[in-house]
């Protein structure tokens, strides 16, 4: 990890994050066929993680951290 404005510049921050954690994940999308076996994709994604996804460590603050995302996504297939 860096962090530019600690001065830390290549730290290890795997002490800090929980191993494990669960998450769902909503996901939508719709296939047009086009000529032949060829189609276009379209979709979106929502995905929440459940629980903080850092440790507190001894003398440190204590603090929560989650993650969500949302996702769009477009292709084709041939």
């Amino acid at each position: 990890m860096d962090i530019p404005s600690l001065d830390i510049k290549g730290g290890n921050a795997s002490p800090e994050l929980n191993l494990f954690n669960l998450s769902f994940h909503i996901m939508a999308g719709m296939e047009y066929p086009l000529a032949g076996n060829n189609s276009f994709i379209v979709g979106i994604g929502f995905e929440k993680y459940l629980f903080d996804i850092t440790s507190d460590n001894g003398d440190q603050p204590s603090n929560v951290v989650t993650q969500k995302s949302l996702s769009f996504r477009i292709g084709m297939t041939f």
